[in-house]
């Protein structure tokens, strides 16, 4: 009557009469409301699965194991391996040998509930062997009782800046040692200048 349209699940049976072919009602339920947030909820998942599909960083969703659950384009960019590569893969085995101990303390901490989530640099390994160092952001998706799913893992490559700062580190060192050089033949200098002035006195 108000040119609503809605949702029906109907109930009936077929029938042959006079040669005919009908389909008989027999009872109808509005679902309506169910069918809105059925497409609210599918509307919800593909706007979540483009935001991971096409973010700026590496995005992972990380079984409890170290699995790959998933990954995007990013990831797969940062890390140097195809999606099907690191799906074979665990989340740890790419982390530098020496950062997998802080790797595994902070996963812990998550999981027993002691923080919401963590970030920390750390270097993983390049499939071609090199070393990049990432900004890991990590937190732990539970279901409605509380148990763990998965970890959610961003990954931003901060390569660049970590040898950039690594670079200012050495140039500062390099003044250092230039300014102490500078003080020790300053220091060395001028008793030099005394011996030499009497030197030149005694000679002449």
């Amino acid at each position: 009557r108000t040119g609503e349209v809605i949702c029906l699940h109907i109930w009936g049976t077929r029938r042959m009469a006079q040669g005919r072919k009908y389909f008989i009602i027999t009872a109808a339920a509005d679902v309506t409301e169910r069918k809105r947030e059925e497409n609210l909820a599918h509307e919800m998942q593909e706007r979540f699965r483009s935001a991971f599909s096409y973010a700026a960083i590496g995005m992972a969703l990380v079984g409890i194991g170290g699995k790959y659950l998933d990954v995007n384009y990013a990831m797969c960019e940062i890390l140097g391996y195809t999606e099907e590569e690191l799906e074979e893969l665990t989340f740890q085995s790419r982390i530098d040998p020496e950062c997998l101990e802080t790797y595994l303390d902070y996963c812990t901490r998550l999981l027993i509930g002691e923080m919401p989530c963590y970030e920390l640099e750390q270097r993983f390994i390049h499939k071609s062997g090199r070393n990049v160092w990432g900004l890991l952001n990590a937190t732990l998706v539970r279901d409605g009782d509380g148990k763990p799913l998965y970890y959610i893992m961003q990954l931003q490559d901060v390569t660049e800046r970590k040898e950039a700062e690594e670079l200012l580190r050495k140039a500062d060192k390099l003044s250092a040692v230039g300014q102490l050089a500078a003080g020790v033949a300053h220091e060395v200098r001028n008793p030099l200048t005394v011996l030499k002035g009497f030197a030149q006195m005694l000679q002449r």
